[in-house]
């Protein structure tokens, strides 16, 4: 019985190769038709290339580009804004523009450039990795590093804006601290010429080096409160020009239908280019694919349309960067209005104490300390 099934299963397997031999020629075209099928999918479809670029921005302590100025963030939050600002439609528009393209922020051409472009952390470093894709490799390199152009020129405006800022104050307080030290040197040496009094006793000089230092820490708070409240001017100022959430145009971009429609986009467009090699302009082939062009950009605008009607939004990383900006400053204002606070209170209390002192004393060491506070 067992020989009797391994015969037959035997004569089956012949019967299937002869079949199959009959029929080669059948084979061979499908494998043939398979190969060529294969070559021609891999010729139309448009190849995509992606240019890679690192950087590595460092916190010098000042300004962190426009959106976010003030006082510095620090570790993975302070990455994770550039991260955000790299990514956000500002930067792209920018690094368009330079590229000359004349973009409409909501159209389908701005989509589509913005989604081409991915930005990442490097796992375990502070660099920041920027991948660009498009069918040209020269136009991937070249939107990368425009994009990277675009950053550190924002970056360095922002600079200058700042350096300029400082100047600004660093001069109007030294134009006012002159002035109080040409006076309080002209008080101090009327008053040694009048009352004949050349230097206080050694109590009321203690008391005098007390007082300077109480009043020189009180100056260097109420200093750089000045600057942080300038500051805190400026950041809420840009807080007003900015809208907590956005239209994202990279949910528009990366919608399945929008994407389908891209791709499919893509392969008319290269079967257009190559039949317009091979055929007249008026030949109907080419007058097909121009018509199945138009069909599939009018369902692109429909569907944008249906996607904006709906108010997709996302959170501006403009405007939370300069939320977190405000916290941080506000935190300082308040701690540098409690140490000018507490300063005050001590230096009253030291004051108090040079009543006990000759009048002629307390003066010439008021004066001296007005002289040295400057």
């Amino acid at each position: 019985m067992a020989e009797y099934l391994i015969e037959e299963e035997t004569i089956d397997l012949r019967e299937l190769a002869r079949a199959v031999w009959r029929r080669k020629w059948i084979v061979v075209a499908m494998f043939l038709a398979a190969v060529i099928g294969a070559g021609l999918a891999s010729q139309l479809v448009t190849p995509i290339y992606e240019a890679t670029t690192t950087v590595l921005v460092q916190d010098s302590g000042g300004s962190q580009l426009a959106f976010i100025d003030g006082m510095g963030m620090v570790g993975k939050n302070q990455n994770q804004n550039y991260v955000e600002i790299l990514k956000s439609r500002t930067l792209a528009m920018r690094t368009a523009q330079a590229l000359g393209f004349d973009y409409d922020v909501h159209s389908l051409e701005f989509a589509a450039f913005r989604n081409s472009i991915s930005v990442q952390l490097v796992s375990g470093t502070d660099a920041i990795r920027i991948k660009v894709q498009h069918p040209d490799p020269e136009q991937a390199k070249l939107r990368a590093n425009a994009l990277v152009d675009a950053f550190m020129s924002l970056n360095q405006e922002v600079n200058t804006e700042d350096a300029r800022s400082a100047r600004e104050f660093v001069g109007e307080q030294l134009k006012i601290v002159e002035a109080d030290l040409r006076r309080a040197e002209d008080e101090l040496r009327r008053f040694k010429e009048e009352e004949k009094v050349v230097a206080p006793s050694e109590e009321a000089r203690a008391v005098l080096s007390r007082l300077s230092s109480l009043e020189n820490s009180q100056a260097e708070a109420q200093v750089a409160l000045d600057q942080v409240e300038r500051k805190l001017a400026e950041l809420r100022r840009r807080l007003e020009a900015e809208s907590p959430t956005t239209i994202s145009s990279t949910t528009i971009a990366n919608n399945p239908m929008i994407m389908q429609y891209r791709t499919r986009l893509f392969d008319l467009e290269t079967q257009l280019s190559t039949a317009e090699l091979q055929y007249a302009s008026d030949h109907p082939r080419i007058a097909a694919i121009r018509m199945e062009i138009e069909q599939i950009r009018s369902r692109m605008d429909q569907e944008v349309e249906r996607i904006i009607s709906t108010e997709t939004m996302a959170i501006n990383p403009n405007y939370q960067s300069i939320v977190q900006q405000v916290m941080t400053l506000e935190v300082e204002q308040v701690a540098l209005q409690a140490k000018r606070q507490a300063m005050g209170e001590l230096i009253a209390e030291v004051e108090r104490s040079l009543a006990g002192l000759p009048s002629k004393e307390v003066q010439l060491s008021r004066l001296i300390r007005n002289q040295s506070v400057l």
